[in-house]
């Protein structure tokens, strides 16, 4: 594992008002688009390419 393998990932999201609903509570399928741009942020900062790594799923 590299340093940067075992060190915990965080990545801040900011929610904005369109991510909420009436009662300023954040929908519940946004938690999905977050989650995907974590895991995306995450990917990239360990130098993976997504686009070699979709090429590769695809076989």
């Amino acid at each position: 594992m590299t340093a940067a393998e075992d060190k915990p990932f965080q990545w801040p999201v900011r929610v904005y008002y369109e991510d909420t609903d009436a009662q300023g509570v954040v929908y519940y399928a946004n938690y999905f688009r977050f989650m995907e741009r974590a895991r995306t942020e995450w990917l990239r900062s360990l130098a993976v390419d997504m686009v070699s790594l979709m090429a590769n799923e695809r076989r």
